[in-house]
């Protein structure tokens, strides 16, 4: 299949028809050249589509260029944006994303940038150095710091922390996470709170 001729009598079609945008009919932008293939903004290089033919045309993209990742990127998008738009199949969307998976697996394996000894390093550095908060606390402000956190952890300022109650069982608790997780509750514990199921004691 010429999937360039389809493209461009796509273009072409939506041209002739000095397409604008208005009330009666839904139209998207669409770049003619993608950016990422050197496209500009220049209004030469952009058309209105209608919601399947900007569909359609991006399909054809990553089949005329099926080595571009952000093609790929961009058609997986569209499953998202034009959703109630436009009807296509699982099939069609389940090898874009195996496509997508497949390309971002080979990129990491020669590009992770855990990979770079320098990098690593500097993170490193991040984590142990002086650019690390911890690092540039006196010994009083550490035993400080420490304190609060475990008072924030232990009751007072987390709620998930605070003893309370199950309005309905009138069962008590430890914690408002600890009856969360006993009644298999939705919400979280604040939220329960303000609808008056978990009552703090």
């Amino acid at each position: 299949m010429n999937y360039e001729k389809i493209y461009n009598q796509i273009i072409e079609k939506a041209k002739s028809e000095c397409r604008m945008k208005n009330k009666e009919i839904y139209y998207e932008r669409h770049h003619i050249i993608p950016k990422c293939l050197g496209g500009s903004n220049h209004k030469d290089n952009l058309v209105l589509l209608t919601a399947k033919e900007h569909f359609i045309c991006h399909k054809l993209l990553t089949e005329m260029y099926p080595d571009n990742i952000k093609l790929l990127y961009a058609f997986s998008a569209m499953y998202m944006t034009n959703k109630g738009r436009i009807k296509f199949s699982s099939k069609s969307f389940e090898a874009c994303k195996q496509r997508l998976n497949v390309f971002k697996s080979e990129f990491l394996k020669n590009n992770n940038p855990m990979k770079d000894i320098t990098l690593r390093n500097k993170k490193r550095h991040e984590m142990t150095g002086d650019s690390n908060l911890m690092y540039r606390l006196t010994s009083e402000q550490k035993i400080k710091h420490s304190k609060s956190v475990s008072i924030s952890k232990i009751g007072g300022k987390n709620p998930n922390s605070k003893k309370c109650m199950y309005s309905i069982t009138q069962e008590k608790f430890n914690s408002g996470a600890e009856l969360v997780r006993v009644y298999k509750l939705k919400g979280s514990v604040n939220y329960l709170a303000k609808k008056g199921i978990i009552i703090w004691i």
